[in-house]
């Protein structure tokens, strides 16, 4: 798909409109071949607090539907979605943002397009060999009362989370460093002579 292509698959008429959980759903578990440079316009415009929280919510729901038994998982996803959400609230730049893309293209192409995990059907023995989200959406309905799976994610583990999210917790850190700071500021705490359970430390 192009630009114009894809917008028209998400409804929208202009990349300022992807603003909904729907758009980043969409877009995340689409099995069509989207060009690289549409994936990157169509996300050029969406403010980096904005997909911070789609995100988070989006995470928030996938990992939900992950299976008991994924342990392993379950901690991969939920790192890739913090890694993620930290890219996108940490976009300054044009490198941030392409970056972002970049990462989340490769996501999605983990996530959506790439086979391996191992699906059995409990009550009859078949097998299935499906994409992360298929598999995920089979466990969501398993818990609905549908087909009952043993499922094998020990294929699509070796999803490599980069350390991006770095700069946004040095930017937490620093926050953090400046509460602290406030305090000796503010004369709660005595810079040279800090007080800890009733004894001054020298």
């Amino acid at each position: 798909m192009d630009l114009q292509e894809l917008m028209t698959f998400l409804e929208i008429e202009k990349p300022e409109e992807f603003e909904y959980f729907e758009h980043l759903a969409a877009l995340l578990e689409s099995t069509d071949d989207i060009s690289d440079v549409a994936f990157h316009q169509v996300l050029k415009e969406v403010q980096p607090s904005v997909m911070g929280e789609l995100l988070e919510t989006y995470f928030e729901e996938i990992t939900e539907g992950a299976p008991d038994s994924a342990g392993d998982f379950y901690l991969l996803l939920s790192n890739i979605g913090r890694t993620l959400t930290g890219l996108a609230k940490t976009i300054h730049e044009d490198d941030d943002r392409r970056n972002f893309c970049e990462e989340l293209s490769r996501f999605r192409e983990w996530y959506s397009l790439q086979d391996g995990v191992l699906c059995r059907n409990l009550a009859d023995g078949s097998e299935e060999n499906v994409t992360p989200a298929v598999a995920l959406a089979m466990s969501r309905l398993e818990k609905l009362g549908g087909d009952e799976y043993d499922y094998d994610f020990s294929e699509v583990l070796d999803y490599e989370v980069e350390e991006y999210i770095l700069p946004f917790a040095a930017e937490l850190g620093s926050e953090e460093g400046e509460e602290e700071e406030d305090l000796y500021d503010e004369g709660l705490i005595h810079k040279d002579n800090p007080v800890i359970d009733g004894q001054i430390l020298h």
